[in-house]
């Protein structure tokens, strides 16, 4: 019961992170409809607190699952198990900092009035990337349950 809690937190958590991160990603790469790109500059600035609640409670429930399946995942890479987690990780980790980029630097110059073009071309070129990492960190996610089924 509490394994499955806490893998339901980690997934509704980690949808709604990577749900939203798409959904901007669409809007501020929308070529040909410049007031989408101006729309999903205006989201980021909320979108950005929706963000780090559902990074922190991805985070918690993560490490509880990983520790519920093995309880030696600092020891983790030492098996096939443990190298996909860890590479999870990285992929999670890289976007991270990318969110934190966009929060940190580019959410305040977005809600201060865009300053031109320039913090909107950053956004979708960090969206983008966040997108393609967060895929990948599923696509390890759907290998981990895998393998600890097995």
């Amino acid at each position: 019961v509490v394994h499955f809690a806490v893998t339901l937190v980690h997934v509704v958590a980690g949808g709604v992170w990577a749900g939203g991160v798409l959904a901007l990603a669409r809007l501020v790469t929308a070529r040909r409809r410049p007031r989408e790109r101006t729309y999903a500059a205006e989201m980021e600035v909320p979108f950005s607190v929706v963000a780090a609640v559902s990074l922190g409670s991805v985070a918690v429930a993560g490490l509880a699952m990983a520790w519920m399946v093995d309880a030696d995942v600092v020891g983790g890479p030492s098996t096939p198990w443990g190298r996909t987690l860890w590479v999870k990780v990285g992929f999670v980790a890289v976007a991270v900092v990318l969110g934190a980029y966009n929060h940190f630097r580019l959410r305040p110059r977005l809600a201060a009035g865009l300053e031109g073009e320039e913090p909107v071309v950053h956004l979708q070129r960090t969206v983008v990337v966040e997108v393609l990492l967060l895929t990948a960190a599923g696509v390890a996610s759907a290998v981990l349950v895998t393998a600890s089924t097995i």
